[in-house]
């Protein structure tokens, strides 16, 4: 590992820095989903909670917005707002959500920009345990290569619309010199280090730490070595 970890810094650039959003103010922010909301049932409230960063780096404090959702099935409903409110970690917000019916539901945060999340599936009543079934770990590492926040500088084949950074300028030229995935060359052993502590790794790396948990680090691990297997 230690003869091959120099060539895979210059390889991974500047990392896996998160999806990144035009903002009303004329700069751009990164959205990171806490925990991919899971065993969501109709009519009953469950919470959404994430970070924001101005630039990929630098959290956000004081920043107004709603989370809204669609549901597929009716194309010309008004979407649902749900207010977003400040958390007590620096960043850190809220949402507080409940949805009237079962099936898929298209979402997004708009907060400093507008963050597209990947479809929830909403249940009629609560799976029961036994019978629920965890998400693969290539495809549930998919869902997070978006909701963490890396496929607006990571171009990827298998996420449609993957780096779509929609500013100009310096900052832009910034986001983009985040390479594209897959790579062969990254090892699941450098993947786990880099995505679990990325300045442990590389110091001068402009993504910061988001504090994934392991099933969430082993998901995007899975993903970004094994795609073509979702």
């Amino acid at each position: 590992m230690s003869k091959i970890l120099p060539a895979l810094l210059v390889v991974i650039g500047l990392g896996l820095v998160g999806a990144t959003t035009p903002s009303r103010a004329g700069g751009w922010a990164v959205v990171t989903v806490d925990d991919w909301p899971t065993d969501v049932v109709a009519n009953r409230p469950f919470t959404i909670s994430f970070s924001l960063r101005q630039h990929g780096q630098h959290l956000m404090n004081g920043q107004i917005g709603n989370v809204e959702f669609d549901d597929e099935q009716k194309s010309n409903a008004t979407p649902l707002q749900f207010d977003v409110l400040p958390a007590a970690a620096q960043g850190h917000y809220t949402a507080t959500i409940t949805l009237p019916s079962a099936g898929a539901w298209r979402w997004r945060i708009v907060v400093f920009g507008k963050h597209t999340m990947p479809s929830l599936t909403v249940h009629a009543t609560p799976v029961p345990p036994d019978l629920a079934g965890e998400m693969r770990p290539v495809t549930l590492g998919r869902t997070l290569f978006v909701a963490k926040g890396c496929s607006r500088c990571h171009v990827h084949p298998a996420v449609p619309g993957s780096r779509s950074i929609g500013v100009i300028g310096p900052v832009a030229a910034v986001a983009q010199t985040a390479p594209p995935l897959p790579n062969r060359a990254l090892t699941a052993e450098f993947l786990r280090q880099w995505l679990s502590d990325p300045k442990a790794v590389k110091p001068t790396t402009l993504m910061p730490t988001l504090d994934l948990k392991q099933n969430e680090v082993e998901a995007l691990t899975a993903f970004l070595l094994n795609a073509e297997q979702e």
